[in-house]
């Protein structure tokens, strides 16, 4: 990019969004890993035998087994985020739903009947609710204060919502190219604002000054690495686990819970 530390590309573009279909998630909770572990339990020399002497088809047809048994052994689930109605947190358990709808169904009843005996029937269902979603709130803070070495990003998502202050750059002063002091109050009068200003340190170099490199030799030969099956093993065994998939679609915790059958055919594939 030259000799500046501070190169900026300038791209202009327009853009327009699509409502994007909802995705099913795969629910790794309630995946059945042990069946998972026997249909990967197979022969892979016969398997990887006809493409010996290609690397990308031998880690395709190793792929194609693993997402195969995904398919089988681990259920899928919609977003919560698709469902989900606007005052709703997170998702709730069915005893919690079912109660809901209760005290929904008698709330209606004394609204319609006005009548006591009801309105103490409702009372003693939106206690219990009540008792139940702080319970439920209690054991999400719970879990996410033991898990926040392990998920530091759902940690810092949870202390993200409670922050109050939803709109951390106040209005900014700035001096226009008149020489006016002027105040940037909007999202985007902010942006441009602070686009220019940062903007404004670049240097702007031609593409006549960049500096001629030596070429230099290498002579350093590296030896071919070396993978043992405990290593593998244990690589994959330590993934983390909370990582998203790559772009291969495979999850770190379908390669962490099948590393004992995996392991021979990566090694295959690096030899």
């Amino acid at each position: 990019m030259g000799k500046s530390d501070h190169s900026v590309l300038l791209i202009y573009a327009s853009s327009h969004a699509n409502n994007a279909e909802s995705i099913p998630k795969l629910n790794l909770n309630k995946g059945n890993y042990s069946e998972l572990r026997k249909f990967l339990d197979i022969n892979w020399d016969l398997l990887l035998q006809p493409y010996v002497n290609n690397v990308e088809m031998m880690w395709n047809a190793i792929k194609s087994k693993l997402l195969e048994g995904v398919n089988r052994y681990i259920p899928s689930t919609t977003p919560f985020s698709v469902w989900k109605k606007v005052k709703w947190k997170r998702p709730l358990d069915i005893e919690i739903r079912n109660t809901i709808k209760q005290k929904s169904i008698l709330w209606k009843r004394y609204i319609r009947s006005k009548d006591p005996s009801v309105l103490i029937q409702y009372k003693k269902v939106r206690n219990i609710v009540r008792n139940k979603t702080r319970q439920a709130e209690k054991r999400n803070q719970n879990e996410i204060a033991n898990k926040c070495r392990s998920n530091p990003k759902h940690f810092w998502k949870y202390v993200k919502s409670k922050t109050t202050n939803k709109e951390p750059i106040g209005d900014l002063k700035f001096t226009d190219n008149l020489g006016n002091q002027v105040l940037a109050t909007s999202d985007d009068h902010k942006a441009e604002t602070l686009c220019n200003f940062f903007s404004s340190v670049f240097n702007h170099e031609k593409d006549e000054s960049f500096a001629k490199l030596e070429s230099k030799n290498c002579t350093y030969i590296s030896e071919l690495p070396v993978f043992s099956m405990d290593d593998i093993k244990n690589r994959l065994q330590k993934l983390n686990v909370n990582r998203s998939p790559g772009p291969d679609g495979i999850h770190s915790r379908i390669l962490s819970e099948t590393a004992n059958e995996i392991a021979y055919p990566s090694i295959e594939v690096n030899v």
